[in-house]
């Protein structure tokens, strides 16, 4: 366990710096003693494995003396290679020249290294090897020069690349994506000029997710593309791309109503489009209820993604909530979905957004075993935990929950609470909680469930799963319930170790939410 003052820097001279480490743990005198120094291009490590009770005269005069010889090994490593880079990429020589090609996106070129890469891009013979490959990794390269002192610069000749791409969709996507990477207020703008101008077309539809993707990742660059980007929705290619992005920007609170408000109506009418759709899936499910093979989970797939579409809908049209009659109503019809997930999300977004909803939505919602984690989750991450249900608001309903939550699809055949034992994890002691289940009617077995930590204080909950995991092993008949919980208790903490969690999770052993090492 590295402490972080025990990190120390040192120099021997201006040429030659490391750090000093001491690694120890708690309960041990013994520590590793770790000094690692840089010498031009060399990097030298020494390590000694020490006792605090007993010193070494021989160690002490070690480390004192030590230093790298004078004579020079070779140019520094903190040197920018930026020569050596460009004298192998205009290379004759093949070897070096392909070298230098695989090696231009782990290079920074800079400020420094600005022009050079352009003249590289704007030079590169279109009959040289892997001209396509290698041109698009240069632009993208240019991406990533954001030095304000020649910003202008490089948004100017990612202009004129594109210009002179003319009809290269190829390379005039390479600039887009560029821009997009740039995160500046300069390349934002000539960014929303080139797509409104001419959208790009993408051969794979993957594309255009990652460039959102960069574009999203500067939420205030990326309100300065709307209201005008939403033009882009009319073009299937860009529609749902355009309406994920604004919806994240509405629900961050970078646009509001007014900033949209022109397309209020066609963002309605998608949305009661896809209320429709969700209403007919509600009726077949309640039609098929009557069918013995029924699991409450067909077309598991198609139906996430539609849903994704509506409580996207529901985002968007929250801004309206006092400004059109239409909106509460379309809200009122969303929690009468018979679909609980949806229900979940429509609950939380109106109380995050200081809307009423009805106590017996969130009855529902706690009551059933599936959901009561994921409410109660989401209610905590808002502040509004308070809101809650009483009657569902202790640990062995939580833990309960947060157990079930972890699978999917069909549900249990059957989960019994059984017993619940003090644990610690991370310097954390509460309470773990273990309950059998059944998947499904045929099993002619128990399986056991693990779901902790819940607090010490026992009239508390926590939505901390770090201790949750459906072992998928088998209670045995004639070993005490108790103890084939307790092994599974310690293997799960076990688990926990990166050391150990090769062993003990081979083969998806457990189904459990994460494993991170303490």
């Amino acid at each position: 366990r590295r402490s972080s003052d025990l990190k120390q820097p040192f120099r021997f001279n201006d040429s030659v710096f490391g750090y000093k480490y001491i690694f120890s743990d708690t309960g041990s005198s013994r520590f590793i003693y770790d000094w690692a120094f840089v010498k031009d291009d060399r990097l030298y490590r020494v390590m000694s494995l020490c006792d605090s009770l007993e010193q070494s005269d021989f160690v002490d005069r070690f480390y004192k003396s030590i230093k790298p010889l004078d004579k020079k090994s070779g140019p520094s490593v903190f040197e920018n290679k930026l020569d050596v880079f460009f004298r192998d990429f205009y290379s004759k020589d093949s070897a070096a020249n392909k070298k230098a090609k695989d090696a231009i996106s782990n290079i920074y070129f800079g400020s420094n290294g600005f022009h050079r890469l352009l003249q590289a891009v704007q030079s590169l013979p279109y009959n040289d090897k892997d001209y396509f490959t290698t041109k698009t990794k240069l632009i993208n390269e240019l991406g990533y020069i954001n030095d304000p002192t020649i910003l202008k610069e490089v948004v100017d000749g990612l202009k004129t690349v594109y210009e002179k791409a003319v009809d290269t969709s190829t390379f005039q996507n390479a600039v887009l994506k560029a821009l997009a990477k740039n995160k500046t207020k300069e390349s934002y703008g000539l960014l929303k000029n080139l797509l409104l101008q001419d959208p790009p077309v993408f051969d794979n539809p993957s594309d255009y997710i990652y460039l959102f993707q960069d574009i999203g990742d500067s939420l205030p660059l990326a309100r300065s593309l709307f209201p005008e980007l939403l033009q882009l929705s009319t073009v299937d290619d860009y529609k749902d791309n355009v309406h994920s992005l604004l919806t994240i920007l509405v629900d961050s609170g970078y646009m509001k109503s007014e900033d949209y408000n022109s397309y209020f109506s066609k963002i309605y009418f998608d949305a009661k489009i896809q209320l429709k759709k969700q209403l007919a899936r509600d009726e077949q499910q309640l039609e098929k209820k009557n069918n013995d093979d029924y699991n409450g989970y067909s077309n598991v797939a198609e139906k996430a993604d539609d849903n994704n579409d509506l409580e996207d809908h529901a985002v968007l049209l929250m801004p309206f909530y006092d400004k059109n009659a239409n909106v509460p109503k379309f809200f009122d019809k969303l929690l009468q979905s018979k679909d609980a997930s949806l229900r979940l999300s429509t609950v939380v977004l109106l109380l995050r957004n200081n809307r009423t909803c009805p106590d017996s939505t969130l009855q529902f919602l706690a009551k059933d075993d599936k959901y009561r984690f994921e409410l109660y989750k989401s209610l905590e991450t808002i502040h509004l935990e308070n809101k809650f249900p009483e009657k569902y608001r202790n640990q062995q309903d939580i833990a309960r929950g947060a157990l079930l939550s972890l699978r999917s699809g069909k549900p249990f055949f059957a989960v019994e609470y059984v017993d619940k034992k003090w644990a610690q994890y991370k310097q954390k002691k509460g309470c773990v909680y273990f309950f059998k289940y059944k998947i499904s009617k045929n099993d002619d077995s128990w399986q056991m469930g693990i779901s902790g930590l819940q607090p010490q204080d026992m009239k508390k909950v926590s939505s901390d799963c770090d201790l949750v995991a459906l072992t998928n092993k088998k209670l045995k008949k004639d070993k005490p319930v108790l103890e084939q919980f307790d092994e599974q208790l310690k293997r799960l903490l076990f688990s926990k170790y990166k050391s150990a969690s090769s062993f003990y999770l081979d083969n998806g052993y457990y189904m459990n939410r994460n494993n991170d090492e303490n």
